[in-house]
């Protein structure tokens, strides 16, 4: 009997693990739009992202300013992370003469991400959300934060975490649902 339930709750617990999709080796594409005097008036950065490894993207405007995204953040709470590194972004210049926010658009995700689950935080600070605006779409995600904080959150190296949970696949929920119910039953059997 202990035997059986020892199998049943080792194939709930690998149903559990493999119920996300693994993001590592997917590519997100990711969108930064930074506001205010200099933001404004070019356009938005970005592109192609291998979740798993560290990129650095160029621009807005001068060639010198550049972004690095970091994944998996791995932000306690959250299936999915994401590092986005402004040390060499000249931050300052964008919220000088005004209020300046940025915005983390990241789609085409291989997996759908839970409503309500989005969400910036500083490394320097968990736990206290940044964000000003958070929403999600299917496999799409938008988050925004405002510069200056960011910023004078750590101005050795300014970043924010972007964090969200995902959806499970239908057949993965089906096969951690059958699981549970032949553990149970498993259970009241040996009762």
């Amino acid at each position: 009997m202990i035997t059986k339930t020892l199998t049943a709750a080792v194939a709930v617990a690998a149903l559990s693990g493999s119920a996300m999709a693994d993001l590592i080796g997917t590519t997100l594409d990711l969108e930064l739009n930074q506001s205010g005097f200099v933001g404004n008036l070019v356009g938005p950065t970005g592109g192609l992202h291998t979740y798993g490894t560290i990129e650095t993207f160029t621009g807005p405007g001068a060639g010198d300013k550049t972004w690095d995204a970091m994944s998996p953040a791995g932000y306690p709470g959250y299936d999915n992370s994401i590092l986005i590194d402004f040390t060499n972004f000249q931050l300052p210049a964008f919220y000088a003469l005004g209020p300046s926010t940025g915005t983390m658009d990241i789609t085409n995700i291989a997996e759908e991400v839970a409503i309500g689950s989005v969400d910036a935080y500083l490394p320097t600070n968990p736990g206290v959300s940044v964000a000003l605006s958070a929403s999600a779409a299917g496999n799409s995600l938008s988050v925004s934060w405002d510069a200056e904080t960011v910023y004078m959150g750590n101005p050795v190296v300014p970043s924010v975490v972007v964090v969200w949970n995902s959806i499970p696949a239908p057949g993965s929920l089906a096969l951690l649902g059958l699981a549970g119910i032949t553990a149970s039953r498993r259970r009241r059997r040996r009762d």
